[in-house]
């Protein structure tokens, strides 16, 4: 089998406001994304900032069907659409409650066959496109990930990352909680980090289910 490689990242100089221009902070932005003991049947999470939930992520209606982010006053959003591909999983993500291709904003899919801790990130739908726009380099081991970009992306000078992620394990959880971190730098939308972090646990969580059906 060839190998497929993974498109190059575009530079950028635009401002990191890919869902909402008011999203974000002048400031380094630590936020908490956490499965509450709620959400654990229906695979949802909850953001916290400073204690206080500021989205919701969860299944739109239906436990197979599109997931949805909002935010703190229910509101949609953004629509997340699963897609099966040969190899892994693209996830499409529409603006609010639409699934309609005028309102797609971003997609993501896996940056090679043989690398599958990395995912692309393309502005509108990727089969338009030639290069990627962002990209998140995952570790499934420790379950963290790193979202970054090129020099034109680069909040902090010298520094290609706009957000990391880290897995908490606190002993005070439940059996199936999970918490983790997310460190994003200024400037950077706060819900495009936030759902591409979520796309990453997921593409994850579908992964462990193929290998666990496979006997590995």
């Amino acid at each position: 089998m060839a190998e497929s490689t993974s498109p190059p990242v575009r530079e950028r100089t635009d401002p990191i406001a890919v869902v909402s221009r008011n999203l974000h902070s002048r400031y380094p932005k630590m936020l908490i994304i956490s499965n509450t003991e709620l959400s654990l049947n229906d695979g949802g999470y909850e953001v916290y900032a400073k204690d206080n939930v500021i989205f919701n992520f969860k299944f739109k209606s239906s436990f197979f069907g599109p997931r949805v982010l909002l935010d703190a006053d229910g509101n949609t959003i953004l629509t997340f659409v699963q897609k099966k591909l040969t190899f892994g999983t693209k996830w499409i993500v529409f603006r609010g409650n639409s699934t309609k291709s005028n309102d797609i904003i971003f997609c993501t899919k896996r940056s090679s066959d043989i690398y599958p801790e990395q995912l692309d990130v393309f502005m509108g739908d990727e089969e338009t496109e030639d290069y990627c726009d962002f990209k998140i380099k995952g570790n499934w081991f420790d379950q963290s990930c790193t979202i970054y970009g090129t020099d034109g992306f680069t909040s902090i000078p010298g520094n290609p990352d706009i957000a990391k992620m880290i897995m908490m394990n606190p002993k005070h959880l439940s059996i199936g909680q999970e918490k983790f971190g997310v460190l994003i730098y200024p400037e950077v939308d706060h819900a495009f980090i936030v759902a591409l972090v979520l796309i990453m646990k997921l593409t994850r969580d579908i992964d462990l289910r193929k290998h666990c059906s496979h006997g590995w």
